[in-house]
């Protein structure tokens, strides 16, 4: 019932922190959203309760939880020994999730369908939200209020209940839990990133530092763009992951064909690879309007039956190309009046828009086209970046000089830091790549 339910989609895990205080999310009332143990408390105030609950309390004080799921329009996903003691049959019970009776576990994974031991001696937003999200085929997750700090004596504990006096044994048995829990998160982080998943950390301070961090306010910044009347690619495949394929010399050392059935962007000639291997990518795009290059792409391109063309105004206009499956063309600043640009942003849409490194594909459309479709997480293949002026890349592309892959190596870091402070996640997966702004995940763990 549950399991691939939302695959691809983006999911918000709210969990109970303090630094939820005050803040209003009632932008996520048509979102997918877990809610972790009271969270409704928070919810249901702002109108809505999240889409799902989850909890594996089974103390004595926990009994007011299952209570009030019972009386909620929400799905429960609950642990067996909870079920048991609280004899919870209410009929939004979806699933109940067996845990053993040895209570850590080494490594972390997110099949609820077995018997699990539990990573972090036992915090549901590891034990059950995350599996959950990730259980349901969500690819990119976001952590409101998991804050996992310290309770200092008199301050608020949650972002429900007002200031707590707790006595200092129960402060250091707190703390020693939330020690475990940050322990806990960095793996979770690993094996969610193994699985092409994404976890961002959306939480105003607190002491969890193991994912990348995004504002609240981008986020709904984000989700108002979405619902307004934009360009059809604008977050088509949000949540979704995505493969750039760069036409770099490692990308034949690749068994792409496996990509057949995921969110493709193929740069300039790669699309040879992918024809060689049996599929069309997903989408084709290049800003190179050169003579050399439209003779030999530009009748290919107009043959391709599935593949969708992006492409720069250079192409478009210089040489009068408008193909059936030209989906975009992006508009950018005439040659002769371009500039080169530290300011780097993905709204393709924006026009017209300068180049960022001299015209590096990679950078100025294959990483920003990802971003513009809403894809997360992204992963460059074939992206080699080799400082060798011999090499040369696939299907005959010319060869590029130091100083523009100098260039391309400091664009790459703009990219970098726009793409973190804005929840994206690009990871390389090219071995050999010099390339080394973008942490390194072995694409074949990625099928």
């Amino acid at each position: 019932m549950l399991k691939n339910k939302y695959k691809n989609k983006v999911c918000y895990i709210v969990a109970s922190g303090p630094s939820l205080i005050g803040v209003d999310l009632r932008w996520l009332k048509d979102e997918l959203t877990i809610g972790v143990n009271r969270a409704y408390m928070i919810t249901e105030p702002q109108g809505f309760v999240c889409t799902y609950h989850c909890a594996h309390d089974a103390s004595t004080e926990a009994r007011d939880i299952y209570d009030d799921y019972a009386k909620l329009d929400t799905g429960v996903v609950i642990a067996s020994n909870a079920k048991r003691k609280y004899n919870y049959t209410a009929e939004n019970l979806l699933k109940v999730v067996t845990f053993a009776r040895r209570r850590d576990a080494n490594k972390f994974h997110h099949d609820l369908d077995v018997t699990r031991n539990v990573l972090s001696g036992g915090t549901v937003v590891i034990d059950m939200a995350i599996p959950l999200a990730m259980h349901m085929g969500v690819t990119t997750i976001y952590l409101l209020g998991c804050d996992c700090n310290s309770v200092p004596d008199g301050e608020p504990w949650r972002a429900y209940g007002g200031a707590v006096h707790l006595g200092n044994r129960a402060r250091r048995r707190h703390a020693d839990f939330m020690s475990q829990a940050l322990k806990a998160y960095p793996k979770v982080r690993d094996y969610a990133l193994s699985q092409g998943v994404a976890i961002l950390n959306a939480g105003v301070g607190g002491a969890l530092h193991a994912f990348p961090r995004v504002s609240l306010s981008s986020l709904r910044t984000q989700l108002d763009v979405i619902r307004q009347d934009r360009h059809p690619l604008e977050n088509k495949h949000r949540g979704k992951r995505c493969f750039v394929l760069v036409p770099g010399p490692s990308l034949l050392d690749h068994d792409i064909s496996w990509l057949k059935d995921e969110i493709t962007v193929a740069l300039s000639t790669a699309d040879i690879v992918c024809k060689e291997q049996g599929f069309e990518p997903t989408y084709v795009t290049s800003s190179d309007a050169s003579r050399r290059s439209a003779k030999i792409q530009l009748p290919r391109w107009a043959k391709l039956k599935t593949s969708k063309l992006v492409l720069s105004n250079y192409i478009v206009n210089g040489w009068k190309y408008t193909p059936p499956n030209l989906e975009m063309t992006v508009d950018f600043a005439p040659v002769l009046q371009r500039e080169e640009t530290d300011y780097f942003d993905h709204d393709l849409g924006s026009s017209p828009r300068n180049v960022l490194c001299g015209g590096l594909v990679t950078v100025d459309l294959g990483l920003t086209l990802p971003m513009y479709l809403g894809c997360n997480p992204i992963y460059l293949v074939g992206c080699d970046h080799t400082l060798e002026p011999h090499v040369r890349e696939v299907g005959g592309a010319k060869e590029r000089d130091r100083d523009t892959y100098r260039k391309a190596t400091e664009a790459f870091e703009v990219v970098g830091r726009y793409a973190r402070e804005r929840g994206f996640v690009i990871q390389n997966t090219t071995k050999s790549s010099s390339l080394t702004t973008f942490d390194y995940v072995d694409f074949d763990s990625l099928r």
